[in-house]
């Protein structure tokens, strides 16, 4: 194998080298996927940020929430049965109603609030109000708004429910805790039938709850209910 000792030689390789590490930094760092960039580019369908970007701007707004003393919560949303309607009316369709939901979601929302689609059917809203309880009624207020504003197709009702999970800031938490705790009582109340919103563990005698995994969710860490 051919070796070079030439000084010139080294400096011409060394510096070639250097050249191709200094352009190649240059695309990562242009191409680099971080939060700026996620912001930048929201949902094509429904211009709600994504999950990266939800949780940029959401982990700023918390910081503001906490210096301002505003009560903040976290709503993780999932259409009810979302599947259904891809499979009946098509992909088009289901896409058109995600953005009916959409146009819920900025109707019962402010504009100090973040809202984001996460993915498929999914969606989550960081909410801050005067009243800790406003939370959990604007998650109502979002159910029953997709209930009584059905998706309309071609003068057919496209009947919609969505489930929420609702958890509170608490001090010391972070944004991921609240993420873990709305995911779990979306869950459950996907797994109570659905169409309604929870912010805490439902109080059953002792026994745990051993029913089916609800359509569309992961399973939970955790399936036993408060005792």
């Amino acid at each position: 194998m051919e070796t070079f000792t030439d000084t010139a030689t080294l400096t011409t390789i060394a510096a070639a080298g250097a050249l191709v590490a200094a352009g190649f930094g240059g695309w990562w760092w242009k191409h680099r996927p971080d939060g700026r960039s996620a912001c930048r580019h929201p949902d094509a369908l429904t211009q709600f940020p994504t999950r990266q970007g939800f949780m940029t701007r959401a982990r700023q707004a918390l910081i503001e929430r906490q210096s301002d003393m505003h009560p903040a919560a976290l709503l993780m949303m999932d259409l009810d049965r979302f599947k259904k309607i891809n499979e009946r009316h098509g992909r088009t369709v289901g896409d058109r109603a995600l953005a009916h939901f959409a146009t819920i979601l900025r109707r019962c929302t402010g504009s100090s609030d973040v809202v984001a689609r996460l993915a498929g059917e999914e969606f989550c809203a960081l909410v801050s109000r005067d009243d800790a309880g406003e939370a959990l009624r604007i998650a109502h207020a979002i159910c029953e708004e997709t209930r009584s504003n059905p998706f309309v197709l071609g003068g057919e009702r496209v009947p919609m429910t969505v489930s929420i999970g609702v958890a509170h800031y608490a001090a010391g938490g972070s944004l991921e805790t609240m993420v873990a705790r709305a995911d779990r009582y979306l869950f459950l109340a996907k797994a109570r039938g659905g169409d309604q919103a929870m912010d805490r563990e439902p109080r059953l005698r002792s026994r745990a709850w051993t029913g089916a995994q609800p359509q569309g969710r992961r399973q939970s860490p955790d399936t036993t209910w408060a005792i």
